[in-house]
């Protein structure tokens, strides 16, 4: 993801020119010039699917311990803009009913517990969904990015809550020297009317393949609409009872002015943070912080069953 700064970051914010999931730099495969795949790059997709499986293998590994350690205690993307917001929807539908997922927790999955202005959101991330954005959104939790007020700058009733963009300018410049993170494998099947994006489900925003850095959404309605670029792969998905925090996000804001909405202006979001955003918005909703909890057996009444 391409840190711009000075006048470069100025030219940068010419491109908000059309909705998308985005942020960073556009990026493009380079398709092998004698039309077909060489050896080198199926050993290179090889070695690629060998890590996501390796990095899922450990991030299972670590989760079941932590599970184990306890029972032991008993106690959307458009890439023209090169922008991190989810591309517009076709035209507006209702917000979806909360179905009736059930269900029972899994070994393999690592629980995240984020504190709201709204009330809690437990997360369930799913290694074996998105190995890569698992590593990446748990590396956000354990250094500090929730440390500050973290803003849903971006509320679209019946389409995404997103956000990413700490409350401190200090940590949002750190962020920015991070490097992006490859794509994960797209688990949903949304050309044969399979598995869609579901209400409740978190994915990282992307511009273009292998862009993810440290902006997210949660769903907020079934769509088979997001799902459909590479980068918006769902990493997890919150507890049923997270579904009713996302549904009371303050959405009067609405989507961005680039998209005829009145959401914050988003330089003046990362630029001045949340001194900013408070004094001229201050009905956004926020997460105050987050951090991992030890596993324990969830009632299937507060699992949602994929």
């Amino acid at each position: 993801q391409t840190v711009l700064v000075g006048s470069m970051f100025a030219l940068g914010l010419v491109l908000l020119v059309a909705p998308s999931l985005s942020w960073g730099a556009s990026g493009t495969s380079e398709a092998s010039k004698d039309g077909g795949k060489s050896t080198a790059t199926l050993k290179a997709g090889e070695a690629k699917s060998e890590a996501d499986a390796a990095v899922a293998q450990k991030l299972i590994a670590i989760a079941s311990h932590q599970h184990a350690s306890h029972d032991t205690q008993k106690g959307a993307g458009n890439s023209e803009s090169g922008l991190p917001f989810p591309a517009a929807p076709p035209p507006a539908v209702p917000p979806a009913i909360a179905p009736p997922w059930a269900g029972s927790a899994t070994h393999g999955e690592i629980r995240v517990e984020c504190e709201t202005s709204k009330g809690t959101l437990f997360i369930q991330l799913k290694p074996d969904w998105a190995p890569q954005g698992v590593q990446r959104f748990l590396s956000m939790v354990d250094q500090g990015f929730f440390r500050s007020k973290v803003a849903f700058y971006r509320v679209v009733p019946g389409f995404v809550a997103q956000f990413g963009v700490p409350g401190d300018p200090t940590t949002t410049r750190l962020w920015d020297t991070k490097e992006q993170i490859p794509d994960d494998h797209q688990w949903l099947d949304l050309e044969k009317g399979g598995k869609l994006f579901k209400k409740g489900y978190l994915s990282f925003a992307g511009s273009a393949p292998n862009t993810r850095k440290n902006e997210l959404f949660f769903a907020l309605s079934d769509s088979g609409h997001l799902g459909k670029s590479p980068w918006e792969v769902p990493i997890g998905h919150v507890a049923v009872t997270g579904l009713r925090v996302l549904d009371s996000l303050y959405g009067g804001y609405g989507d961005l002015n680039m998209f005829g909405g009145r959401a914050p202006d988003y330089a003046s979001l990362r630029s001045q943070g949340e001194a900013w955003w408070q004094k001229e918005y201050p009905k956004l909703d926020y997460i105050n912080g987050c951090w991992r909890t030890v596993p324990v057996a969830t009632p299937a009444s507060d699992t949602i069953t994929i």
